[in-house]
């Protein structure tokens, strides 16, 4: 099954609780605005880091295989007149390591009832197997009408903790991960938006002997009014600067990365951690947070499992390891009325040289701003896509990559920012869709404001749009993605 059917698959389980969807609208719409908007719904989630592997069995220490450890997770969401958002500061399945279960608790809330405060959790400082973290808090607020938001703040972390301060790989600073959904109104159309990003100034690598500053923070926001030309993508890509010795460089482009040779083949990490490692391997897969209220269809993951690839795979030179630092490219699609996006922000791999082949082994694969968005809105006039008349046809075709763009100011590390916020970072190209009946490029989105879905709920094409042509909206979706999501979740079992 092809990456992008799979995709296809999520989005209709997206279309389904379009289809049944109920009011859903920012929560200080006008009068009746939340009672007039149907067939909305959203999901957005950011993992702040992720630990794809981790395996330093081919050094002679006793840590790995591991897989899939989530740090400072948040999702948000909306579907059939719920709102919903969580936060969890950590998840990993590790065999003979106790987790403090305040650590793995999630914090969430769904909507109705309104929700005047956010739910929120402070955590101290841990150690968890090979991580270690500071002092987090973790906050979700679900309104009525459609807007949430979820966010995990941590003073510090560190993978694979060494001794005397260091680490194989650490942020000294605050670090913060948000997502969030509504529903704003584009002139006209009511849009369901959804949006993710995270905040940190740097990240140390191998005790600082490789630094990356990020110049500009990464967001992802996804909407659509109902219709595949109606569908933005805006994907702010992460402005990086790597420096070590011999290398200096700028990354500020989806794909591209910097490789950082590493003399030695066990020297990088032994040389920080030492041989006296409690011995800590995987129990199983971590999971993202469920969404409370929400049909698990409409929950994020909606993409599939896995880090957006770069590009090929590091080798290390012979005799030696390698260190690369790259951004991950934007996976995105749009078919019929809903859209869908996924990008990793920034990705560490560390290699090991292979024993005289030239080949080599994945000592460590972190991801770093996991971000993910899908949104889907009633087809305008209560037309499932491709049916006679209707605005366009549905289509899975991958999207076209968003093109290099100049870098935005950078932003101050753990500063406030609104949901749906790129904080004024260069817009993603147009998503590219085949020809279709009244099918355009689709142009990049403006941002949500902070605290709310959009605007007021008054003068909304959707006025009376009927319940069956909602559900007839969904089961378009559901038809033409029905098995691959069924699939998807035999593979994920």
């Amino acid at each position: 099954m092809t990456r992008f059917r799979r995709l296809a698959a999520t989005l209709a389980a997206a279309g389904i609780a379009g289809a049944v969807a109920v009011p859903a609208a920012p929560a200080r719409a006008a009068t009746g605005g939340c009672d007039r908007l149907r067939g909305h719904g959203a999901t957005a989630g950011a993992d702040l880091l992720r630990v794809q592997a981790l395996n330093l069995r081919p050094l002679g220490l006793p840590v790995g295989p591991l897989a899939d450890l989530r740090v400072a997770s948040t999702r948000a969401g909306h579907a059939a007149g719920t709102s919903s958002a969580v936060a969890r500061a950590l998840d990993a399945k590790l065999l003979g390591v106790g987790l403090p279960p305040q650590l793995t608790r999630e914090v969430g809330q769904q909507a109705p009832p309104d929700n005047p405060r956010p739910a929120t959790s402070d955590l101290v400082a841990t150690k968890a197997g090979p991580l270690t973290l500071g002092a987090a808090r973790t906050t979700a607020h679900a309104r009525t009408c459609a807007a949430s938001r979820a966010e995990a703040r941590l003073l510090d972390a560190a993978v694979l903790p060494g001794r005397r301060g260091t680490a194989v790989a650490g942020v000294p600073a605050s670090l913060r991960g948000w997502s969030s959904t509504g529903v704003e109104h584009d002139g006209y159309a009511a849009r369901s938006v959804a949006a993710a990003g995270i905040a940190l100034a740097e990240l140390h690598l191998l005790d600082g002997a490789v630094t990356v500053k990020v110049l500009s923070e990464p967001s992802l926001t996804v909407s659509t009014a109902g219709t595949p030309s109606s569908a933005r993508v805006r994907y702010a890509a992460p402005v990086l600067q790597v420096t070590g010795a011999g290398v200096s460089r700028r990354i500020d482009g989806g794909g591209e990365s910097v490789d950082v040779p590493l003399p030695g083949r066990a020297d990088p990490v032994r040389g920080l951690l030492g041989t006296a490692l409690a011995p800590v391997t995987s129990a199983g897969r971590a999971t993202a947070p469920t969404l409370p209220g929400l049909d698990e269809r409409a929950a994020v993951p909606l993409l599939p499992d896995g880090t957006p690839q770069s590009g090929e795979s590091a080798t290390p030179p012979r005799g030696g390891s390698l260190l690369r630092v790259s951004v991950g490219d934007l996976q995105q699609i749009v078919r019929g009325n809903a859209v869908a996006a996924k990008a990793a922000s920034l990705r560490i791999e560390l290699v090991s040289a292979g024993a005289g082949n030239g080949g080599g082994s994945v000592l460590l694969d972190l991801g770093v701003g996991m971000l993910e968005a899908a949104a889907v809105a009633p087809v305008p006039g209560g037309r499932a896509p491709g049916a006679p008349g209707a605005p366009g046809a549905p289509t899975d075709a991958p999207a076209a990559p968003p093109a290099p763009a100049p870098a935005a100011a950078p932003a101050a590390p753990g500063s406030p920012a609104a949901p749906g916020s790129p904080g004024g970072a260069p817009e993603a190209a147009p998503v590219a869709v085949p020809a279709a009946p009244d099918t355009t490029p689709v142009a990049a989105a403006d941002r949500p404001e902070e605290g709310t879905g959009g605007g007021g709920g008054a003068d909304l094409p959707l006025t009376g749009a009927s319940a069956g042509a909602a559900v007839l909206a969904g089961l378009a979706l559901l038809l033409a993605g029905a098995l691959f999501l069924a699939v998807g979740r035999r593979r994920r079992a």
